[in-house]
């Protein structure tokens, strides 16, 4: 069920038991580390005093002048109140943990307003505006453990990270700043719930590079998309499948990797793809190293050579037992029994072993000019079927709209 929630704007009645009723240090510029004085952060954000440079950054065409401008705003720590800016001097924590959404950072984001929209819908959120430059979003969420400030961020770096959003990791320090900024249209919800998840950084064991392995498997695939100047990366969710994988397969080790297999991508640029694998070492997902190779094939490229691939077919021919079973309407049903036709994904294909994805393809194929089938699509699955499909992750790729399902983290 989706949980949203409900927007409560700046008013007297409200902004007393609001979340957002705290002190916060506030520096004159981003380059003054001291002196700070503390201002009620509520005051702070509706405050109209220097909204007519912030509109006038917003008109200005001159990066340059732009800078300026920027770097002359007043800032706050919205994590507390300091003696000075470092975490180490810290007075007392608001409670509070901001995150900042850069277009730069998220140019596969089709419509940024939108997003906005969608933000505020998540319970945790306390407030929601534009950055500065207006083309941006930043916030608040309030957390359950002030003490434990990183390892909220982390995990909400993360649970964005899922959502396809990178956030700013700067703001993962208590004494990060935020330059002042203006919205009319600014998001308030005085009671959002406190955000609770925590994140642990495990030890993680990277695979000694083995040159007669996968770093071996690695190089002939993109010595062959070099040579033919081959793009694997030209959907958003493809490139980070490939830093993932290598994040995950090399640790630092694989970003040299990315960059190679990135380069092939006409707009390419060299700090964007150093942005999104520092990123993605913070959170690799899932994904494996056969998520690159998967994407390789998809172009015709393989590591194994030809004898090498007539050896795997004579190995891999031998007749194995067949545990998916039909039912009595002759529909394939997979291991937890559901109808592959219906519940298997292009992309839950793709993943899927070579023997089972021919065999869910060929079952899709026969029921595609089956009208009776198509009529009886329209009956109810029982529901313990339902929520094996859902734990087992074959409709995982038709579950990641934000609005839809991630409410909440």
């Amino acid at each position: 069920m989706i949980k949203s929630a409900r927007a409560n704007y700046a008013t007297c009645a409200t902004s007393l038991q609001s979340v957002l009723n705290v002190d916060v240090s506030c520096f004159q510029n981003y380059e003054s580390p001291n002196n700070p004085v503390n201002i009620n952060l509520m005051a702070w954000l509706t405050s109209l005093k220097y909204s007519q440079k912030v509109n006038q950054i917003r008109t200005t065409s001159s990066k340059d002048e732009r800078g300026k401008l920027k770097a002359s705003l007043p800032a706050i720590t919205p994590g507390g109140s300091f003696t000075r800016r470092n975490s180490s001097a810290l007075v007392k924590h608001s409670g509070l943990i901001q995150f900042d959404i850069d277009g730069q950072d998220n140019e596969h984001v089709g419509n940024m307003s939108e997003l906005g929209s969608q933000i505020r819908n998540i319970i945790h959120v306390a407030y929601c505006g534009l950055s500065v430059s207006g083309k941006g979003w930043w916030g608040l969420i309030p957390i359950a453990y002030p003490s434990l400030h990183k390892a909220h961020f982390d995990a909400l770096f993360r649970d964005f990270g899922d959502l396809g959003i990178q956030i700013d990791p700067i703001c993962s320090s208590v004494a990060s700043l935020r330059g002042y900024s203006f919205d009319n249209a600014s998001y308030f919800n005085h009671n959002a719930e406190p955000y609770t998840k925590l994140y642990r950084e495990p030890v993680r064991k990277y695979k000694a590079f083995n040159r007669t392995s996968e770093a071996d498997k690695v190089e002939k695939c993109l010595n062959q998309l070099e040579s033919g100047s081959i793009d694997i990366t030209s959907s958003y969710m493809d490139w980070l499948g490939v830093a993932r994988a290598f994040a995950n397969e090399f640790g630092e080790g694989g970003r040299s990797y990315f960059h190679r297999a990135s380069a092939m991508y006409p707009r390419y640029a060299g700090d964007g793809s150093d942005r999104q694998y520092d990123a993605v070492l913070r959170s690799p997902g899932t994904a494996t190293i056969a998520t690159f190779y998967g994407l390789c094939s998809d172009y015709g490229i393989k590591w194994k050579t030809e004898n090498q691939m007539s050896v795997a077919r004579q190995a891999s021919s031998k007749p194995k037992k067949d545990k998916w079973k039909r039912n009595a309407n002759g529909e394939l049903l997979d291991d937890n029994g559901l109808p592959v036709a219906d519940w298997w994904s292009h992309e839950d294909i793709r993943r899927a072993p070579f023997e089972v994805a021919v065999k869910v393809f060929a079952e899709k194929c026969r029921l595609a000019s089956d009208n009776k089938h198509f009529d009886n699509k329209k009956r109810q699955l029982p529901e313990k079927q339902i929520v094996a499909s859902l734990e087992s992750g074959l409709d995982g790729t038709r579950t990641r709209d934000l609005r839809r399902d991630r409410a909440a983290f």
